[in-house]
């Protein structure tokens, strides 16, 4: 179905491109280094395996204070 491909791809594209930027308005503790390394690895496939580690440790540092 090269229609459905091409329309939902479109829109998640889109939305993706949405999305970087608004969570980046959300959080803005976040350095645009880490927004770049959320945008890049979720761009190659299954680089959210490399970056989960490296978010989450930055995540319980930002808790921890």
């Amino acid at each position: 179905m090269p229609l459905a491909v091409t329309i939902g791809g479109w829109i998640h594209g889109a939305l993706f491109t949405v999305f970087a930027p608004a969570r980046r308005r959300a959080r803005p503790r976040w350095s645009i280094w880490r927004l770049a390394l959320v945008f890049l690895s979720a761009l190659v496939p299954f680089g959210m395996l490399v970056a989960d580690p490296h978010l989450l440790r930055w995540q319980d540092a930002h808790r921890r204070g």
